[in-house]
């Protein structure tokens, strides 16, 4: 007998697809469920979560495949279900209201809204019956939908409090107003250091996250002021993940956060802008630090997303599951017994690995090192290469975890700008020409008439690009100009410039709104400059606003870069681990860009030359141009004239002469990056 569908069967979504036989009559965000509710008087029940979210299922297999449960959501209830990964202006708008009516916000979210969408319940999983401290959700609905029928004003009365929350949130943007100067960054060390783990890296407690945007301003600021304790908690929180079962160390990649101090056992779900922005991380420490193992995490991580994570045509796919055959992280999991059978002699591995009889999670092993590999000799090394080599082919045999396949473009620029960082460092091509055809199949499917669409899947979404795919991608282009200096690159950037401002500029708060008006009716239009698990949209558009002003000479990019960056330039000093990547875009405006022109063709040896020196250091407020026929007439080129090999160093409109020595041009980029 075969099952029925729902309202989601038509949807791009894994996520929402995983739901489309659910007894729970679910419909996708959209016209059809909002107006049902109006016209019917129904309150929402809105769901969100994402494909690779294990409390989703869970909650899915509890409740939204009960069939009394069901019973009661399709009769009291319009039910949408969201994937916060396709929308995720609403996964940020009310996650605003459960963090703020429970204190405590995650997934799945939980929300029970009025017909006109204003929240008077939330949360996030709620089991079938009560247990572990929290309601069950049958009883929840109960209570529900009499208090619809009996006391609907004060639930109204109490959405209506929710919504001027959200409102009175959005409109106190200018209270963080302040002015930009030198000492913006300076307490950064010092709140980090508040909440640094010296034992085991990372700032708090259990659960860990990685905090890239903390680590990229760390960055900055060890650039700047050369702190040994600033670099310390860098290097050594970057050791102990790389040493922990939150990084896979078979093959390669980042699971999503630990569940203990020691980064030891992971969520098992791996995360595309995890491992876009965690390989990011360690290639540009390893320009800082030149420690190797850095760089063997990040090119390892990349490996990953090359062989797994990539589809056919080019683009990358957003998540794998933590769940495999119905169990967390079985995938990765491994006995005693089975590294017996497997490798002949097993005794090193399982030294290095901490392999014991009776295992770290649920009686089996998460991979982890006790032994650093560089302290190992280097016959060891090469038993351990092939060692995992053999355990990597066993593993792949295995049933692989749910693999959410669709395409976005704010995720696939992060790993563009990682790829062409690591084409940088290494010099090898498949990096390169990964990240060029990862862009080109966004021209060639996720743009039409100059717009950006977010998604894809087989075929493109109808959801219009957010912010974040503007400024992520732009910076994308950037970085990809940098590498083979495709005029082209350059042109689309300042091209999609054009259109974010168009589509997301405010000129009253003079910043960008993280959704369009092509969105449709949201109760709030949110403005993001605070770092969540990937970069503020703001942060990175004022990154984009600097760096295309400084090839095109566009005073006013530079203009709006300062105006958002000044808006919440009070909340930066106040709380900076809220705003890592706020503090990099900054530190780029208060230092100045340092403009680099090369003269010549980018197959030159004198050119290439020049260029490995650029590429091997640490350089984060540059930008690197070419001059050669096609972009005499880039303003940033105008006037820099000389012979063929040959490159100018400018800073604070004043220049450098043509330097074509690599030893001096090092030289000069040190001195003049601390200026």
């Amino acid at each position: 007998m075969s099952k029925t569908l729902n309202h989601l069967a038509s949807s791009l979504s894994p996520y929402l697809l995983q739901h489309q036989y659910n007894p729970v009559d679910w419909y996708p965000w959209g016209k059809e469920a909002l107006e049902k509710a109006y016209h019917e008087g129904k309150p929402i029940f809105l769901s969100i979560g994402y494909s690779a979210c294990h409390w989703c299922h869970v909650m899915e297999k509890e409740s939204f495949e009960d069939k009394e449960i069901a019973e009661l959501l399709n009769k009291h209830f319009i039910n949408i279900k969201v994937d916060r990964e396709e929308r995720p202006d609403l996964d940020r708008l009310y996650m605003s209201c459960v963090q703020a009516m429970t204190g405590h916000g995650g997934w799945p979210m939980s929300i029970f809204m009025t017909p006109d969408l204003k929240p008077f319940l939330a949360g996030t999983y709620f089991p079938p019956t009560s247990r572990y401290g929290m309601p069950g959700f049958r009883s929840l609905l109960q209570e529900i939908i009499q208090q619809w029928k009996h006391n609907r004003t004060k639930l109204a009365a109490s959405s209506e409090k929710v919504f001027q929350y959200l409102w009175e949130e959005e409109s106190q943007h200018q209270q963080f107003h302040g002015s930009l100067s030198e000492k913006l960054l300076e307490p950064l060390v010092e709140d980090c250091q508040k909440d640094y783990d010296s034992e085991w890296g990372g700032f708090g407690k259990a659960p860990k996250f990685p905090q890239t945007g903390v680590l990229f301003a760390l960055l900055h600021q060890y650039h700047h002021h050369e702190q040994p304790e600033n670099l310390k908690m860098i290097t050594h929180t970057l050791e102990q993940m790389a040493r922990g079962g939150i990084y896979d160390q078979l093959g390669g990649g980042f699971h999503r956060y630990s569940v203990d101090e020691k980064w030891l056992i992971p969520h098992f779900e791996k995360m595309l802008y995890d491992n876009a922005l965690l390989s990011r991380l360690y290639l540009e420490a390893y320009q800082l630090t030149r420690q190797k193992s850095f760089l063997d995490v990040a090119l390892h991580t990349l490996q990953y997303l090359l062989r797994d994570m990539r589809d056919p045509l080019g683009g990358f796919y957003s998540a794998e599951d933590a769940d495999s055959e119905g169990e967390e992280g079985k995938f990765y999991l491994w006995s005693l017994a089975e590294i017996e059978e497997s490798l002949q002699d097993p005794q090193l591995f399982c030294h290095v690995y901490g392999i014991t009889k009776e295992g770290n999670f649920e009686g089996r092993n998460v991979l982890h090192l006790l032994t650093p590999l560089g302290a190992l000799s280097l016959q060891e090394q090469e038993k351990l290469a092939l060692d995992h080599q053999i355990l990597l082919e066993k593993r792949n045999k295995r049933i692989r975890p749910g693999l959410d396949d669709k395409i976005l473009v704010d995720w696939n620029a992060l790993l563009i700008s990682s790829l062409a960082k690591a084409y940088q460092i290494t010099g090898e091509s498949l990096y390169l020409e990964a990240a060029q055809q990862a862009a080109q199949f966004i021209e060639n499917n996720m743009i039409q008439e100059g717009r950006l669409y977010h998604l894809w899947r087989r075929t493109l979404g109808s959801t219009p690009g957010f912010l974040e795919d503007y400024a992520n991608y732009i910076l994308a282009l950037l970085d990809l100009y940098e590498c083979d200096f495709n005029i082209n690159w350059l042109e689309r950037a300042q091209n999609m410039m054009e259109k974010m401002k168009v589509l997301f500029w405010d000129p009253k708060d003079k910043a960008f709104f993280a959704s369009s008006l092509e969105h449709g009716s949201l109760l709030v239009r949110k403005k993001v400059f605070n770092d969540d698990a990937t970069p503020a949209g703001n942060a990175h558009a004022a990154l984009a606003l600097l760096r295309l002003g400084s090839y095109y000479e566009r005073v006013e990019y530079n203009q709006m870069a300062e105006q958002i960056l000044s808006l919440h330039a009070t909340a930066m000093q106040q709380a900076p681990r809220w705003y890592g990547t706020m503090l990099c875009a900054a530190d780029c405006y208060l230092s100045s860009m340092q403009q680099i022109v090369l003269l010549g063709d980018v197959q030159d040896r004198k050119i290439r030359d020049l260029l490995a020196v650029i590429y091997s250091e640490y350089l984060p407020h540059k930008v690197v141009a070419l001059v050669d026929k096609s972009s005499q007439e880039l303003p940033i080129n105008k006037g820099k004239e000389g012979d063929p090999g040959a490159g100018f160093v400018c800073y604070q409109q004043r220049c450098f002469p043509p330097i074509s020595d690599p030893v001096k041009l090092r030289c000069l980029l040190k001195e003049g990056s601390v200026l």
